[in-house]
C-alpha cells in the first residue's frame, strides 16, 4: 500500500520532472480484415474509416440509447489493421459487443492485452524526453502513431491525455520488452494510487467509473471524440438530438470536499434538499492538500463554486464544484 509520504513524492515527480506509469492492465484489441475500419465507423461516434496508417483518434462505442459502452483509442498500424485501446479488463467486452454486429464481414478480433505492455510517460519533462527518444516533435501537435526503437525494443508512441499539467505520451511494446523500455525512458515510476490522483486532478474520465452505460459522451465531456458530420452509427440520432436541442441533463464536474472524510464512489450529492448527482471518483491530493473527486451533477449545479451536500440530505458533509483541471 502506498503511504501518504510516498504518494506525495510520486505526484511531485510528475509535476516537476519525468514520471512513468505502467498501464499494462489496460485492454488492447487487434482488429484485422478489410471490413474492420468500416464496421468500427458504423458503431462509434468519431470518424475512423478515413484514419490513415500511422495515426490515431479517440471514439466512443455507443449503445442504441447513445450511452457509453467503451471509450476507445484507435490506432492504425497498417492498412486494414487497427489496434483498440480500452479500459482495464475490457478487451473481451469490446470484442463481444462489436461481434454482435458482424454479419459475414471480413473482420477478425483478438485480445492482445497480455501480449503488450503500455506506459504513460508524463510530467513536466515528458515532451522533451519523448521528443529526444523519437526524434519527432510533431508527436505533440499531430495525432501520430510513431513506430520507433527505444532501448533496443520496437515500440509504438503516441500523444496521450494531458496529466500533471503537461503534454504526455503512451508507449506500447511487447510485454517481453518491458524492462528495457522502462530503463531507456528512465522516468520515476509511479504507483496506480498516484496515477489515480493525477488522473482526477487532470479531470480525465476513467473506464467503469465516469465512463459507463449510465452516461452519454456529452455528459462525460468527450466532445473531441464525437463527429457530428460523419453519418450514421449506433446511437447517433440520440447523441445528435441531445446536442441540437441542448438536452444534456448532467455533466461531469470536479469536486472539492470540505470535510475530512473521503466519500466512496456512488455517494449521492444533494442541493436544495434534492438528489442532483453522485460521486464517481475521490482521492486525497497531496498537491492541493485536500480531498477531491469527480462526479456527475445536473446542469443547474455545474458552475464552479456551487455548494453541494454529500451523502444524505442534512449529513453535514459538503462539497464545492471546482473547475477542471484542478
Amino acid at each position: 500500500m502506498t503511504t501518504q509520504t510516498t504518494l506525495a513524492q510520486e505526484c511531485e515527480a510528475a509535476y516537476t520532472g519525468l514520471a512513468i506509469a505502467d498501464l499494462s492492465r489496460y485492454g488492447k484489441v487487434r482488429m484485422t480484415g478489410k471490413d474492420g475500419p468500416d464496421l468500427l465507423n458504423r458503431l462509434t461516434s468519431n470518424e475512423t474509416l478515413k484514419l490513415a496508417s500511422g495515426h490515431f483518434t479517440t471514439t466512443v462505442l455507443t449503445s442504441n440509447k447513445g450511452r457509453i459502452v467503451e471509450h476507445l483509442t484507435v490506432y492504425t498500424t497498417a492498412e486494414n489493421k487497427l489496434s483498440l485501446l480500452c479500459g482495464p479488463g475490457n478487451a473481451q467486452k469490446v470484442i463481444d459487443y462489436i461481434d454482435k454486429f458482424v454479419f459475414g464481414e471480413d473482420v477478425q478480433m483478438t485480445d492482445a492485452s497480455s501480449d503488450l505492455a503500455l506506459f504513460h510517460v508524463l510530467g513536466k519533462d515528458a515532451s522533451r524526453a519523448i521528443t529526444k527518444l523519437t526524434n519527432n516533435p510533431a508527436l505533440f501537435t499531430e495525432r501520430l502513431l510513431l513506430a520507433v526503437d527505444i532501448g533496443g525494443a520496437h515500440v509504438f508512441v503516441s500523444q496521450a491525455p494531458e496529466i500533471a499539467g503537461a503534454a504526455s505520451a503512451f508507449v506500447m511494446c511487447n510485454a517481453a520488452d518491458t524492462a528495457q523500455v522502462q530503463r531507456a525512458i528512465d522516468g520515476a515510476p509511479i504507483s496506480a494510487e498516484a496515477y489515480e490522483v493525477l488522473r482526477v486532478e487532470a479531470g480525465v474520465p476513467m473506464h467503469d467509473k465516469e465512463l459507463n452505460e449510465e452516461h452519454n459522451p456529452w455528459e462525460a465531456r468527450l466532445n473531441k471524440s464525437i463527429d457530428l458530420h460523419k453519418g450514421c452509427y449506433v446511437g447517433q440520432e440520440v447523441i445528435a438530438r441531445l446536442n441540437t436541442y441542448e438536452k444534456v441533463a448532467r455533466l461531469m464536474v470536479g469536486l472539492e470536499f470540505t470535510s475530512g472524510a473521503l466519500p466512496t464512489a456512488d455517494t449521492k450529492l444533494y442541493a436544495d434538499g434534492n438528489e442532483i448527482g453522485n460521486v464517481t471518483s475521490a482521492v486525497f491530493s497531496p498537491r492541493l492538500n485536500k480531498n477531491i473527486g469527480l462526479g456527475y451533477v445536473r446542469m443547474k449545479w455545474t458552475a464552479a463554486g456551487a455548494k453541494l451536500e454529500v451523502g444524505t440530505h442534512g449529513s453535514g458533509e459538503t462539497a464545492t464544484v471546482a473547475d477542471l483541471p484542478f
